[in-house]
């Protein structure tokens, strides 16, 4: 998938190299860096400005050069030896210019490191491609060297010349266009990190709203290096945890017994309790279930115990008190304690 993902992307860019700025300096080059930058770009412009001349001085002899003739041809090609020798030279200057270019950008592509692995990857694929493209167009180059004054005047054509040296510049504009490619990827990585950074705070305020294991493993899945990471792991210990209290719990019932001494439907205050209800030393524990407030002294393990205290130190002076149960600190009738009271081991 990502071989293909390359390709597509590659494809992308040699159909719009012509929009391409290639020259346009980036933030970690040098000054001495921009400055070969623009040396190379005044080569390449100046090899534009030599075919465009050579392009002029074909319109002067279109006539003869379309005229179907061949000896109003071969005069055609005779007279724009000059420029077909201009055209020669502007393939040096391209060559040169994009030369210069291109060794830059793959110093700099060997100098730095790519945070991300993905853009390592395809970095590497725009390298090869990039030497590819650079090596064909410096064969035109070099084949067009090799032409003499007679092969100019009587073998090669204007528009071969014309065509080669074109096809030449593109595919050296390509190669530079895929190495710049390159070297945007880790132009771009704070921006990308960036990005990464917020999804991974709204994967984490997910995570937090779900407040599962699922949900902190969902995020552990999806940010494996993610900032939370750790945070995560805790979480899911800390579930983990009390999922297994909660089957203790449920295995082995804390069961405590308590006297209630009033209950009312507005809160009381303890001092309140004590003055008017029930003398004592011992903390009154407030509960409030189904719209009552309940209040509480004592904590016994058995039935036995919590009815004889009652019996023996609060029943003379609080008639109306009486034993309630309690299992993992949730309220029980008293047959439902005594139930589990009678299961559990002796």
């Amino acid at each position: 998938m990502n071989k293909i993902l390359i390709a597509i992307a590659l494809t992308i860019i040699a159909l719009n190299v012509k929009s391409q700025d290639v020259f346009t300096p980036l933030s970690f080059f040098t000054a001495e860096d921009n400055d070969l930058i623009s040396k190379s770009k005044d080569m390449v412009d100046r090899g534009g400005r030599m075919m465009s001349t050579a392009d002029n001085e074909y319109n002067k002899y279109k006539d003869l050069f379309t005229s179907g003739k061949k000896r109003k041809i071969k005069k055609a090609e005779a007279k724009t030896v000059p420029a077909k020798k201009n055209m020669i030279s502007a393939g040096n200057y391209f060559k040169n210019g994009y030369k210069d270019l291109y060794n830059l950008y793959v110093q700099k592509l060997n100098e730095i490191n790519f945070e991300f692995p993905e853009d390592k990857e395809k970095s590497e694929e725009l390298i090869k491609n990039a030497e590819k493209k650079f090596e064909s167009a410096s064969k035109i180059i070099d084949n067009s060297q090799k032409y003499d004054e007679k092969a100019l005047k009587n073998d090669i054509g204007f528009t071969k010349i014309q065509k080669d040296i074109k096809k030449a510049e593109e595919d050296f504009k390509t190669s530079v266009t895929l190495l710049y490619e390159a070297l945007m990827l880790y132009e771009n990585q704070n921006i990308k990190k960036q990005k990464l950074d917020q999804k991974d705070d709204q994967a984490w305020q997910m995570a937090l709203q779900k407040n599962s294991i699922e949900g902190y493993q969902q995020y552990i899945d999806e940010f494996p290096n993610g900032k939370y990471k750790t945070m995560a792991e805790n979480m899911i210990k800390d579930l983990e945890q009390k999922i297994k209290d909660a089957e203790l719990k449920q295995k082995n019932p804390s069961l405590i017994y308590h006297i209630q001494i009033m209950a009312d439907k507005r809160p009381w205050t303890e001092q309140e309790i004590k003055t008017k209800i029930f003398a004592t030393n011992e903390a009154i524990t407030e509960q409030i279930i189904d719209g009552w407030y309940k209040y509480w002294i004592g904590s016994f393990t058995k039935y036995e115990e919590a009815k004889k205290y009652l019996q023996t130190n609060v029943k003379p002076r609080c008639r109306g008190a009486f034993v309630v149960g309690t299992v993992n600190e949730q309220f029980v009738n008293i047959k439902e304690a005594l139930k589990i009271q009678n299961m559990s081991p002796k």
